[in-house]
């Protein structure tokens, strides 16, 4: 009897995308001819073989991993999954449970009885069966020839199955781990069967003309009709529906899987029927008629066909090749190691292939690997990158018999977006960033600024600018109008109409602006919200052309402005907030925080800063866009970014030692430091109306000590003195 293995089997019916291949091991060594009929979970196969035609007589045989055992003259009737064999001799006067050489007699059997051997299927069959707590269920006839009754033999006794009322015979077939048997039953002056289960005891008949011939732990049952005059046929109850299986010969055994064997070579796996030389490769060759008597969990067969005019026994088992990594969704990384399994049996050598675009082509990347060796580590090549990969492994021997991956995705630590196809898109510094640079011609000429007059009308409020702005020069940057453009008018105003302005946004303004000497933070977060977030970027911003890539708008007086509004929005709380929870971070947080950006498929990505940690200050903001490692210097790594100085290249870089836990520019700054990189705030952020800081900045938590907020304006000199003087 079998039961489930389901630490190593899980679901194992489930592994077949595709029709299920078989192999054959002939387990008759030894023998003239031979007759398999009993496997277990442990794919041990029990039967009789003779060893001389002539004389005749059969030997009971155990055999497992090409070794066979003869264990006494008779036949091996059945065998658990702890190994005991129910061994019947010759004359079926005398019953055992042998393993390796131990013995437990079974006898005495009914008096006045013998085993019964019964027609039904292919031939004469010895109905016994023992399951994994060593009950033996048997079918005895007495010795007068009739009748013949099914037995149960426990606690070292044998007992009498009850009959159907108003029915003199009945054979018990099968017992599973739950002691629940099939079998059938019938009348003598009848003759003919129908099939019952006993359960607790009690018998539980069907009606329809047939027999049971086993069942599993479900208390599926399977059989064969045998109506009168009619063709036989196997059947299948579950659930309590009838199911025809077979057309011509019976249902032989089920496992937990459910899948069935038929005694005429038919296997019924997952609602399909196959013959079984149909899916039997060469090791089958001129081995048939094949019939099929048992079945485990793993879908072995024990079964006996015709091979050159020999009856031999076999061993029929199933070709396993299932991939279990990677899995649905998953992502791999380009450039780094990865671990592709499966599950094999039967199998020598494989091809392994990849596919970029959802399995339509495959390209090979390993042959002749041992398929025994269930995984192959892959060092993923650093250029792949699809959001519709599969792995494919072929049986190098059986091309047709291949398991393919379900689909998952290879990037690198590369920016990239998913396009409409749901494919990735990398984000390229000459296709994804502006085409001109962070100049004072292109983002603060004089034809631009010297339209703004600081001692005339505000067009705001259209009245003229408060003595606040008395001093203050045309080429100032950013100008008044931008930002109160950036900020809001209600952030600017306490009325236009009166005139009234907001003294705390003055001296803000005051406070940052001065001489132009730079837009980065607004090319860096333009460039961003035009590759992630078009849509809302063109309809926030009328007055930029639509586009296919970024890079191919020239300079306008539009672009100017909206370039410039993203600088000035580095003043708003929410920076003030990043810049205090950020500013401190180690470069190597940081990296991390890139590497893992790159990875996700979320949008809403982030610029990053670097400030220079020598006397002098200043900072520069630019967009990351790759990381790469240093081949020659483990740790090492690049961060390849979009730099408004060098609008068109892709080889400015920052580099950071995760050993030293140091950061260097590659831009020509000349900057380095142990804090004072970190990413900006997220760029869904500059799409909606920045607020201005309110009472404390919580930028000088950063360096330490109290806060005195004190707005400088331009050209202007302070001394600050403590109480001491």
């Amino acid at each position: 009897m079998k039961i489930l293995l389901l630490a190593i089997l899980l679901s194992l019916s489930t592994l077949f995308a595709q029709d299920p291949q078989y192999s054959l091991i002939d387990v008759s060594q030894g023998f003239a001819e031979a007759v398999a009929i009993d496997i277990n979970n442990q794919g041990q196969v029990v039967g009789l073989g003779i060893t001389n035609l002539e004389l005749g007589f059969s030997l009971a045989f155990f055999w497992e991993s090409g070794n066979t055992t003869i264990i006494s003259p008779g036949t091996a009737i059945a065998i658990n999954d702890s190994g005991w064999v129910l061994v019947a001799n010759d004359q079926g006067d005398s019953l055992s449970l042998w393993k390796n050489g131990a013995t437990i007699s079974l006898n005495p059997i009914p008096s006045n009885t013998y085993l019964a051997t019964l027609e039904y299927g292919l031939d004469e069959v010895i109905t016994a069966d023992v399951n994994n707590q060593n009950i033996v269920v048997a079918s005895f006839v007495d010795l007068s020839g009739d009748p013949v009754l099914g037995y149960i033999w426990q606690n070292e006794t044998w007992s009498l199955l009850p009959s159907p009322t108003g029915f003199d015979n009945h054979a018990a077939t099968k017992i599973n781990e739950n002691n629940e048997i099939s079998g059938f039953y019938w009348n003598s002056s009848e003759g003919i069967e129908r099939p019952l289960y006993w359960q607790n005891n009690m018998p539980f008949s069907f009606s329809f003309h047939g027999y049971a011939t086993s069942l599993n732990e479900d208390l599926t049952l399977v059989g064969g009709f045998d109506s009168p005059g009619q063709a036989g046929g196997g059947w299948k109850w579950e659930n309590f529906i009838l199911d025809t299986l077979f057309t011509l010969l019976p249902s032989y055994d089920i496992n937990e899987n459910s899948t069935v064997i038929g005694a005429g070579g038919e296997l019924y796996q997952d609602g399909n029927i196959y013959d079984i030389e149909s899916i039997l490769d060469s090791t089958g060759n001129n081995y048939s008629p094949i019939y099929l008597i048992g079945i485990n969990d793993a879908d072995q067969i024990a079964a006996w066909a015709n091979f050159n005019n020999s009856l031999r026994a076999a061993l029929l088992s199933p070709k396993i090749l299932q991939l279990t990594s990677p899995k649905a969704g998953e992502l791999w990384i380009a450039g780094e190691k990865d671990t592709i399994k499966w599950i094999s049996s039967q199998v020598e050598t494989i091809e392994i292939e990849l596919s970029l675009d959802n399995g339509n082509t495959y390209e090979t990347f390993e042959i002749l690997y041992p398929a025994s060796n269930l995984q192959y580590v892959w060092d993923i090549p650093d250029t792949l990158l699809s959001r519709k990969c599969k792995i494919r492994i072929t049986d190098e021997s059986a091309t047709t018999f291949s398991s393919e991956s379900d689909s998952f995705k290879i990037k690198g630590y590369y920016l990239t977006r998913v396009t409409p196809a749901g494919d990735y898109e990398k984000f390229v510094p000459n296709e994804d960033g502006w085409q001109f640079g962070n100049s004072t011609a292109n983002l603060w000429p004089p034809q631009w600024w010297q339209q703004f007059n600081y001692t005339g009308i505000d067009p705001i409020t259209n009245k003229p600018y408060p003595f606040q702005f008395i001093g203050i020069n045309n080429f100032t940057h950013p100008d008044w109008q931008l930002w109160v453009e950036t900020f809001g008018t209600n952030q600017s105003y306490w009325s236009t109409i009166l005139g009234l302005y907001i003294a705390n946004s003055v001296k803000r303004w005051n406070s940052f602006r001065g001489i132009w000497g730079g837009s980065c933070y607004g090319f860096a977060a333009s460039s961003f919200l035009g590759f992630n977030y078009k849509t809302e970027f063109l309809n926030k911003h009328p007055g930029i052309s639509n586009y296919t890539n970024i890079f191919e708008l020239s300079i306008t007086d539009s672009i100017r402005k909206i370039i410039n509004h993203y600088y000035t929005h580095q003043q708003s709380q929410s920076d003030a907030n990043n810049w205090a929870a950020n500013y401190n971070n180690p470069p190597i947080t940081t990296l991390n925080q890139i590497k893992q950006m790159f990875l996700s498929e979320d949008t809403n990505i982030r610029t990053i800063s670097l400030i220079n940690q020598q006397p002098g200050g200043g900072g520069h903001t630019v967009a990351p866009f790759k990381v790469e490692e240093y081949s020659n210097v483990p740790g090492r790594y690049r961060i390849y970014v979009y730099d408004s100085n060098a609008p068109s290249s892709d080889t400015s870089f920052i580099v950071v030692d995760s050993t030293l836990n140091t950061w260097v520019d590659s831009l020509g700054l000349g900057w380095a430091g142990q804090i004072g990189l970190f990413l900006e705030q997220p760029i869904t952020n500059y799409l909606s109306t920045p607020v201005l800081p309110g009472g404390d900045n919580p930028i000088a938590s950063v360096r330490g000590g109290s806060l005195i907020e004190f707005y400088a304006e331009y050209n202007s000199e302070y001394l600050i003195t403590n109480t001491l003087g």
